[in-house]
């Protein structure tokens, strides 16, 4: 008798986040501000400590070259973060995300971003899945999402052609394809996943 029988499964949600090109460039400036410039940080005045912080102009912090460069290695080769072991990723990684607004990124999801880019070059499914050491196309086919500039650019051309044979696109606004949100996005993605 199976004592997990009749017990309902936890549902399993998936996280296929992955940057778009704006994003990374955010990601970018935060890193090159961390290692150089420094990074501002903030207290929370509800802490016992708080009285005992620096002053708001020494308030700030530095990540070092190696933080630095490993980031971008993680960025640039799509590795996991245990092929290149380093245990002190987590708070300079915090940081940097933090003040490039993207709140809640994992640092797995760089893997996801590199697969997403050489996805919408055209690299192929096989190509992206031995760049990560995958042996399934399975597996690589749920980090391989389309970054979303490749598509709006084709979306794009083909609305741009459709409405010039129309006659719509000259002179006026209509027929001009508007750019989505990213929320806008991301919904519309989710509901194409589930039909």
């Amino acid at each position: 008798m199976n004592p997990t029988r009749g017990i309902d499964k936890y549902p399993e949600k998936g996280r296929e986040r992955y940057l778009t090109t704006e994003e990374l460039a955010r990601l970018g400036e935060a890193i090159r501000e961390a290692e150089t410039v420094e990074l501002p940080w903030t207290v929370d005045a509800t802490k016992p400590k708080a009285k005992h912080a620096p002053r708001v102009e020494k308030r700030r912090t530095v990540i070092g070259p190696h933080a630095a460069a490993a980031l971008r290695l993680l960025i640039f080769t799509g590795a996991r973060l245990r092929e290149k072991p380093r245990a002190d990723l987590n708070k300079p990684w915090r940081s940097v995300a933090k003040r490039a607004g993207l709140l809640g990124l994992r640092i797995h999801d760089l893997r996801h971003t590199h697969a997403s880019i050489g996805a919408g070059a055209g690299l192929g499914v096989p190509i992206i899945g031995k760049l990560l050491g995958h042996t399934k196309a399975v597996t690589t086919q749920r980090y391989a999402h389309l970054d979303i500039d490749p598509l709006r650019r084709a979306s794009e051309h083909i609305g741009g052609r459709i409405a010039a044979a129309m006659g719509e696109g000259t002179g006026s606004a209509k027929g001009m394809v508007v750019p989505m949100d990213e929320d806008q996005r991301r919904r519309r993605e989710g509901r194409a996943r589930t039909r």
